[in-house]
């Protein structure tokens, strides 16, 4: 397998991989978020049942105060009617706060505080209880007013207990569902306006039993009750109006006005005029109970009917977050599958294909022109590159038989087959190169052969020629593969040592040369021919930084053999430079 083939398909897996996975992340990105809409708004549908629960728990809470209230502040002998009636309010109430439980532990999102509230309002409705039963063993007559006050405040606590965890709520509700928060603060301002209203009311339950005037401090209390029920009364009108004129909230909002504002209250009023001046009261506790409890469940049917709208609006929020996240889950599936698929079909069309053609490419291109060519199975692009690769090999092999030719001629010598000066020279910047930059040294042989020319004269040229020949087939023989032999001229040679580093290695290397040459060369025909050598050495850098002086200075040394005697080995010095310069 070709390198390019590799490389492509690597690349091609690489970006592939790298698309899917930025893909893959965005898409769990958009699907985490459709989710967690699911996840809020669910957790918003359950504040608000919740918030029901509680405000339900409440009221049951208010209405079993009521009838403790009727069965402390009373003297008719209807006691016992009075006594069944607390019994069931006690049961639905307890029934009403198992749900509330039940609700808030079976939510998905725990609330420790709001657990809290509701065990310690639990806790102050069962002291209450039993505060009230000791004061109902103790008989009419002998409960003061004190004692009934407080009474009804223990009571009343218990709702303040519940209050502080049904605005975590509606605030967590109305967070999640910003549509539903006018109709939820309206439900909590109905659910405050039916705790003050009862508050308001309790207030008289003391002085209708004793038939006493009120106190300053119950005067004061029912001014700022009636104070804060005004004010309330403008916010829950104000909002009521503000849910988009529902028709049940405006009903609901009648009811109230009707109910509680032009009936229940000015009756309260009444009871409480007369009870700032003598005390001398129309009513008493069981009729005025009876009369106000009404106008108190009025303003709770306003209350479930806003948390009712809020609830709906949750219920729309929720049902709108899941079809967003199942086509969300639906889109993000479908585009992952046409991403596979576009995958598929660009490997299996576009990048297999290529990678093949480019295979065969770069196989040519490396010099492997035997390969074959396959036959396209199909007339497209594809088949069109590979009849042109089949015309790129055809013509890479001519071209090749060309460049051979041509090759030799030009960088080998024709009779030896060593390379020639133009190449040695070539091969001396490459090599001088790389010794330069890593600090290294290289050795240059010229050799000469004596005696040569005597040769040529006594046995022809056909003899010199053969036995140039033979001389090269010699050198080759004691050089290594990393060492070049080049003939640069009729008789003389050239050998490049790349690794010869020191100068001893070069003298071997050239004393290993001396000697081949120094044996008998024997033709065919039995003719022995006798030559020797004249070996100059020089070195680089330490005689010469460049291949020319290098030469030079090989030569220079090798004429200094010829000089002593030939079939010698010699080392340029700086004296040598002198001499030749002087010959």
């Amino acid at each position: 397998m070709g390198i390019g083939n590799v490389r492509l398909r690597r690349l091609f897996f690489l970006l592939s991989l790298g698309l899917s996975l930025t893909v893959v992340a965005m898409a769990a990105y958009v699907v985490r978020g459709a989710w967690r809409e699911v996840h809020q708004a669910t957790a918003g549908l359950e504040s608000m049942q919740e918030l029901r629960a509680l405000l339900i728990a409440g009221e049951m809470a208010a209405r079993e105060r009521r009838l403790t209230d009727a069965l402390l502040g009373d003297t008719m002998p209807d006691e016992s009617l009075k006594r069944g009636q607390l019994r069931a309010a006690r049961q639905v109430a307890d029934a009403a706060f198992d749900t509330l439980e039940h609700v808030l532990y079976s939510a998905a999102e725990s609330r420790e505080s709001t657990h809290q509230a509701v065990l310690l309002a639990r806790r102050h409705l069962d002291e209450a209880r039993q505060s009230a039963d000791v004061l109902d063993l103790k008989g009419p007559a002998a409960r003061s007013p004190e004692e009934l006050r407080a009474a009804a405040s223990q009571m009343v606590g218990v709702i303040d207990d519940l209050a502080p965890a049904g605005g975590v709520l509606a605030n967590d509700a109305s967070a999640r569902f910003p549509t539903a928060t006018d109709a939820l603060a309206g439900a909590r301002q109905a659910a405050l306006l039916r705790a003050y209203a009862g508050l308001l009311g309790s207030q008289l339950t003391a002085p209708l039993s004793t038939r006493q005037p009120l106190t300053p401090e119950e005067r004061m209390t029912i001014d700022r009750l009636h104070g804060r029920i005004d004010q309330l009364r403008q916010q829950l009108m104000v909002g009521a109006a503000s849910v988009e004129a529902r028709p049940s909230i405006q009903a609901a909002a009648k009811i109230m006005l009707t109910r509680y504002f032009n009936s229940a209250l000015p009756f309260l009023e009444k009871q409480a005029d007369i009870g700032m001046h003598d005390g001398r009261y129309e009513v008493s506790t069981t009729d005025f109970i009876t009369r106000y409890g009404p106008g108190l469940d009025a303003i709770v049917i306003l209350r479930d009917a806003l948390l009712g709208e809020a609830m709906a609006d949750a219920h729309q929020g929720l049902e709108q977050a899941r079809r967003a996240a199942l086509w969300t889950v639906a889109g993000t599936a479908l585009m992952l599958l046409l991403l596979v698929a576009t995958w598929w079909l660009l490997h299996r069309r576009v990048v297999r294909p290529l990678t093949r053609t480019t295979e065969l490419i770069v196989t040519i291109a490396q010099g492997h022109l035997d390969v074959d060519v396959p036959l396209p199975r199909h007339r497209d692009e594809v088949a069109d590159m590979l009849g042109a690769i089949a015309v790129l090999r055809d013509n890479s092999i001519a071209r090749r038989a060309a460049d051979d030719a041509i090759r030799q001629m030009a960088y080998y010598d024709r009779l030896t087959g060593l390379p020639n000066r133009r190449l040695l020279e070539d091969r001396m910047q490459q090599v001088l190169a790389v010794a330069k930059r890593q600090h290294a040294k290289v050795s240059v042989l010229f050799i000469d052969l004596d005696k040569f020319k005597q040769v040529n004269d006594e046995q022809g040229h056909e003899a010199g020629d053969w036995l140039l020949q033979q001389v090269a087939q010699r050198m080759r023989a004691v050089l290594r593969a990393s060492d070049t032999a080049a003939r640069v001229g009729g008789d003389e040679f050239v050998v490049l040592l790349p690794d010869a580093v020191h100068l001893d290695d070069a003298v071997h290397v050239a004393e290993k040369i001396r000697l081949q040459m120094e044996n008998p060369f024997t033709m065919d025909d039995g003719v022995t021919l006798d030559i020797s050598s004249s070996i100059g050495v020089a070195m680089y850098p330490d005689q010469a930084d460049n291949p020319r002086d290098l030469l030079r200075f090989g030569d220079e040394a090798m004429y200094k053999a010829k000089r002593r005697g030939r079939n010698a080995i010699e080392v340029f010095a700086a004296q040598d430079e002198l001499g030749g310069a002087q010959r």
